[in-house]
């Protein structure tokens, strides 16, 4: 584009504009945005958004004087400026003068919120009296109060974008509102919440069956030891149950059953409507699976996958080839964390050179995260050698870097040795990404453990790490075991694609036609259905009609439920596909957990810990 087609923006456009040129046509065909020059510095922005203005110029200091950005600070905070879609709305005209001599542009809009002042449980003031035209200063007054009030809490900022803020601020300004005090949410409010919420419940799981109960254990930050409880049903249906306060109590194998089956008499849920347990896989979980199979025989015992790939990663980072780098890469990011200066020259070089992915800290549960370390160590590595060449250049004054930390830079065998950990790593934490998501569904965890397998295998690297490459085969070998059970298998076979894989030395296909009886026998198939599901295996195998007509579309996406959804409801067929409808719709992780702890993790903080199980 050459200089003719700069043109300058109208006073409408107001002073964040102020230094700026813009394009005589929208930057994109059919878009509302235009282009955008900085005079300074000749910088072009595709598509010009004024908050990105205003960020070039603050942030710009060695491009314009000092002055020249205080005068247009100045500017900007003194005046009353368009909103971005009122920008928008401005610029689907062509013409920008023609829009702007005929005056016609919308009104910048007003976010009426109130900010109430601290009161007394007595004191329920009415949002009446605050019904008027709210000035542009006054709203800017009350962001900066909200604002105010989201830093001294600790509250994200995305709060303000949460649905149900938002749709707090429309009923708030549309109708005469009390507002609200702790008291009144203490005392009224939350506990008519938690008897609806509990009477949802209730007539949810009366028309459901064929549940996962999910189980996981947490300590929050005042060491209150509790487990949650949810009932999942594939990927559509998932409840919050009920949290369990155990810390009075041993949380032995016993204690934990008692304390699930009073749940499930207390909310009158049929423990008939239960097909599995999930949980993760310690000494005490173990046992509590085996008690509640005992109890109740038609419930089947899982693991959790995501714990399962979790010591996968644990256990290939643990050997002792390998450690040291592990090690390593923790100095690396805690030091170059921790330091204030160091963090931001780092920030600036990885901006600079477009690197995407930050310095990951470690976390002890989640051992996967250890692959974000050293993804984060490896993709830094220039950024680190620049810090030691400042560090090291006596004309710029720099903190000191530790000689711990020069010896990692300066050794070019730990990034070797930190790339192939990365590499044999990704395969594991790919697939724990897949598997952690609300679809996934017992047939795709063989999948996934054959493909982490086969990548692994692939993988190509020097001779000195082949030990450490074997090593981390060998593991996932053994933590495979915990899927080599009648369960995994069946749905592994019962999917179309992967039959003829599940059929092997090991498990021939009269072995596996038992197992799916015997699943059968578990949740109660009557006798005719079972011969009918004996025949029908053998159709099944053998890709007979009408099983090998539903396989359409990407085969690659075919999930297991739409397969037997698809097979016709016909006599012969029911059994099987009953059955099969039942193994899909099995949960095989404690994502649903995990989500619910993490949440709390971000509430319940060491300034904000008043919250109880």
């Amino acid at each position: 584009m050459n200089e003719g087609h700069w043109i300058k923006p109208s006073s409408y456009h107001g002073p964040r504009w102020s230094g700026f040129l813009m394009s005589q046509d929208f930057a994109q065909k059919n878009a509302c945005r235009r282009k955008a020059k900085c005079t300074h510095c000749q910088k072009i922005f595709p598509q010009a958004r004024p908050h990105h203005l205003l960020a070039h110029i603050k942030d710009s200091f060695r491009l314009i004087s000092l002055t020249q950005k205080s005068n247009y600070l100045q500017s900007v905070l003194n005046s009353s400026i368009p909103s971005d879609s009122e920008i928008e709305v401005m610029e689907m005209d062509n013409d920008v003068d023609s829009t702007i001599a005929s005056g016609t542009h919308s009104q910048t809009p007003s976010l009426k919120i109130t900010i109430p002042s601290k009161r007394s449980h007595s004191e329920v003031s009415s949002a009446a009296s605050y019904f008027r035209p709210i000035s542009k200063e006054k709203t800017s007054h009350i962001h900066e109060l909200l604002l105010k009030a989201l830093i001294t809490s600790n509250i994200p900022f995305r709060f303000v974008e949460n649905p149900f803020f938002q749709q707090f601020q429309e009923e708030l300004v549309r109708s005469p509102f009390n507002l609200l005090n702790r008291f009144e949410i203490s005392n009224n409010i939350l506990p008519q919440m938690h008897a609806k919420h509990e009477l949802s419940l209730m007539r949810d799981l009366n028309n459901q069956d064929n549940l996962t109960l999910s189980l996981d254990g947490w300590t929050d930050v005042s060491g209150n030891s509790i487990y949650a409880m949810l009932l999942l049903r594939g990927q559509y249906f998932k409840r919050f149950v009920e949290i369990l306060d155990l810390n009075c109590v041993r949380h032995t194998s016993d204690n934990i059953l008692k304390a699930i089956k009073q749940v499930i008499k207390d909310k009158n849920i049929l423990p008939e409507k239960i097909s599995a347990v999930v949980t993760d896989s310690p000494s005490v979980m173990v046992k509590f699976q085996a008690l509640i199979q005992k109890e109740f025989p038609h419930i089947q015992k899982i693991f959790c996958i995501l714990h399962i790939l979790n010591l996968v990663a644990k256990n290939m980072v643990s050997h002792p080839s390998i450690a040291n780098t592990v090690k390593n890469n923790r100095s690396l990011v805690s030091f170059f964390s921790s330091s204030i200066f160091w963090s931001k020259q780092l920030h600036l070089w990885a901006k600079e050179n477009d690197v995407q992915h930050g310095l990951s800290s470690f976390c002890e549960t989640r051992w996967y995260s250890m692959a974000k370390v050293c993804v984060g160590v490896q993709q830094h590595e220039e950024g680190f050698k620049k810090c030691l060449s400042m560090s090291n250049n006596p004309s710029v004054d720099t903190p000191t870097i530790t000689k711990s930390v020069v010896n990692i830079i300066q050794n070019r065998d730990h990034f070797t040795s930190n790339q192939v950990l990365v590499s044999l790593l990704k395969p594991v934490v790919d697939s724990l990404a897949q598997l952690e998501q609300a679809k996934t569904c017992l047939s795709d965890i063989w999948k996934e453990l054959i493909a982490i397998y086969l990548e692994i295998k692939s993988i190509d690297v020097y001779q000195r790490y082949e030990p450490f490459k074997k090593h981390c085969i060998n593991i996932l070998h053994q933590r495979a075991r915990a899927v080599d059970n009648v369960l995994y298998i069946v749905a592994f076979f019962l999917h179309p694609l992967y039959c003829k894989i599940a059929v092997s030395r090991k498990h021939s296909l009269d072995n596996i036609t038992m197992m799916i009886l015997q699943l059968a026998k578990d949740w109660k198939f009557l006798w005719s259905d079972a011969e009918m599901i004996s025949t029908q295996v053998l159709h099944f195998y053998n890709g007979h009609y009408p099983y090998n007509t539903m396989i359409a579309g990407n085969k690659s996406d075919m999930r297991l439920l739409d397969y037997w959804m698809r097979v016709p409801d016909i006599k012969e067929l029911q059994a099987l596909k009953k059955l099969a409808i039942k193994v899909d719709e099995i949960v095989p992780h404690a994502a649903g957990v995990e989500g619910l702890f993490s949440m709390m993790s971000a509430i319940k903080t060491k300034s904000q810990n008043p919250m109880h199980p």
